[in-house]
């Protein structure tokens, strides 16, 4: 190991003395920044010493010239070392583990990152809250370099040794600042004089400006949601920061990209205060109406199709152009204690929830159409459960009741809303059986509801086969570090990182339906398969309807997320004529 590591060393001296060469090729990926004429090169730099840390161009030089490996064998890792970088993104922190997955690179930029897996907080010890690291960080990362497959990261269990120039945790005190403003947008609030009316019991109950600068950002990824999550300081530090909760951006708009704000912008926002958990913070739907001085009037969202009819009540329920004008006209235009009437035709069926006997769904006010409201977790009429998905099908016209509320972005129904009327027919008693759907098979000897099998909770699967009719389900944690294992919370069976479910029959597989729980955990991860964390092998795989087709002996599905699970509860297995 040492003479590898003596000749791994010495490429890598050789790679920095030729790294000044113009006329030598970069031995590393470049970044290239948008706008810049030129791509930005980030040239090796670092010893890998806890004085001289390797940047993450040197680190990946090192990972180039590891052996790629699909385990942890000691011969395919690095000594250990020391790397500087900006974190970049946080895939998850697990306070239960105590670890935390993100990424880091030379320039705080999604371009040349660093996967730091798994990794301990300030000198090993335990993440105990998510936002003890925030996109933005400067940190310094001890342990040894792996190249999984391709991928470069530290091996799971390194460490931080230094946050923002720190080595304990604690910043350098910061200036106290004094109480300012009238919270007006002439005269916004600081943090500070927020904090000092909270503190009196004299919380603003209204909507108020306050001026700030952004200390850390705990969450913003446009491609699941259209709001942040962020903490202000009157002085950029985070010993006195105030959280933003799904706060929009300049103007009230939606997010479109991660970059938008940063750590260290000037804003000033404008929202309401509210509670969680006995904490004061930020409301959803907060909006920045200056960033780094920029100003912009607000000019309203893109207004939803159709005319708007309705009162929003038993007797005149909206429709849903009026439901969601109303919502673009004003956020805040609803009382979140309130039921409210929409009336609408179902568009599509999402998910069903057997363990609530619920349904997810959209409602838009023809046929087919695209201004769409969402309908989560739905009971039947009189607040009946549902007892399959096909109890609701597009083209259906429904009344639904509850109550409003905005979920990641996402206006919607609340959960435990219900139909007041389904095609005309407000008593269930009164409802026509429910056909058997052609696309669906019925249940019987080629499906399996895994909560009524008689499971023990936390029942371990890892390579255990079921019977299923005609077909065989095996059970597999490959590469992983965690089994599959059944468990009656989701009354579904679990798939973890890297681990497999395999389904072989003698006949040909055409089509496998999966239904799943379809909430999220706190990091609003879904229990549902999506594009992002389950794959599917061979055939292909609708992620809308959870149907797997194709024509196959063996069908192989990967959870491939490295953070959260999902909950299997029934399969149902069609065959080739």
């Amino acid at each position: 190991m040492k003479n590898y590591w003596k000749s791994l060393t010495l490429v890598l001296v050789g790679v920095f003395a030729l790294s000044s060469c113009d006329d030598v090729p970069t031995p590393y990926p470049v970044p290239i920044h948008e706008g810049d004429a030129t791509p930005t090169v980030i040239e090796p730099e670092g010893e890998g010493t806890q004085a001289s840390p390797y940047n993450v161009a040197a680190a990946r030089v090192v990972c180039d010239n590891l052996e790629q490996t699909t385990d942890n064998a000691d011969k395919h890792l690095s000594p250990e070392v020391y790397v500087k970088g900006i974190i970049s993104k946080i895939d998850e922190v697990d306070t239960s583990y105590g670890n935390s997955t993100f990424y880091i690179s030379d320039d705080g930029s999604n371009k040349n990152e660093f996967e730091v897996y798994r990794g301990y907080y300030l000198n090993g010890e335990k993440f105990t809250s998510e936002d003890q690291i925030a996109v933005g960080d400067t940190v310094v990362i001890s342990g040894q370099l792996l190249n999984f497959k391709g991928t470069y990261e530290f091996n799971q269990g390194s460490k931080i040794v230094s946050l923002n120039g720190s080595s304990s945790g604690e910043q350098e005190p910061e200036t106290p600042v004094d109480p300012a403003g009238s919270g007006t947008e002439t005269d916004p609030y600081n943090v500070t004089k927020v904090k000092a009316l909270i503190a009196e019991g004299n919380a603003p109950t209204g909507e108020i400006y306050i001026k700030a600068i952004i200390s850390q950002i705990r969450s913003l990824d446009v491609s699941k949601y259209t709001r942040a999550q962020y903490y202000i300081s009157d002085n950029g530090g985070t010993s006195n920061q105030f959280y933003v909760y799904n706060g929009l951006y300049l103007g009230g708009a939606n997010f479109t990209a991660n970059d938008q704000i940063k750590k260290g912008d000037n804003v000033v926002i404008c929202g309401k205060l509210t509670t969680y958990q006995g904490e004061y913070q930020v409301d959803q739907n907060s909006k920045i109406v200056e960033l780094n001085g920029k100003k912009t009037d607000d000019t309203p969202q893109p207004q939803p199709t159709g005319t708007p009819e309705g009162e929003g009540t038993a007797a005149s329920p909206w429709n849903v152009a009026a439901v969601t004008k109303a919502y673009a006209d004003n956020n805040s235009f609803y009382d979140a204690n309130t039921e409210y009437y929409v009336k609408g035709i179902v568009t599509n069926v999402v998910t069903f929830n057997s363990n609530y006997g619920s349904l997810s769904y959209y409602i838009a006010d023809e046929a087919n159409g695209t201004n769409t409201f969402y309908v989560y977790s739905g009971l039947g009429l009189e607040q009946t459960k549902f007892t399959s998905k096909n109890d609701l099908k597009a083209g259906d016209e429904v009344v639904v009741c509850g109550k409003f509320t905005v979920y990641n972005g996402t206006f919607e129904f609340q959960y435990n809303n219900y139909l007041v009327s389904l095609n005309g027919i407000t008593d269930p008693g009164d409802l026509p059986e429910t056909p058997d759907d052609p696309n669906t098979p019925a249940v019987g000897d080629n499906s399996i509801d895994f909560s009524a099998q008689g499971y023990e909770n936390a029942q371990d699967f890892n390579d255990q086969s079921i019977t299923v009719g005609d077909a065989t389900l095996t059970f597999s944690k490959g590469t992983g570090s965690t089994t599959p294992k059944y468990y009656n919370t989701g009354t579904g069976m679990r798939l973890y990182g890297s681990n497999t479910l395999t389904i072989t029959s003698s006949k040909a597989i055409s089509k496998i339906v999966f239904t799943y729980d379809d909430r999220q955990d706190q990091s609003n991860r879904p229990f549902y398969a999506t594009s992002s964390n389950t794959s599917f092998t061979p055939g292909s795989y609708d992620y809308d309807t959870q149907t797997w087709t194709g024509s196959a002996n063996s069908v192989v599905a990967t959870y491939t997320a490295q953070g959260g699970h999902v909950r299997i509860q029934t399969i149902t297995i069609t065959y080739a004529e």
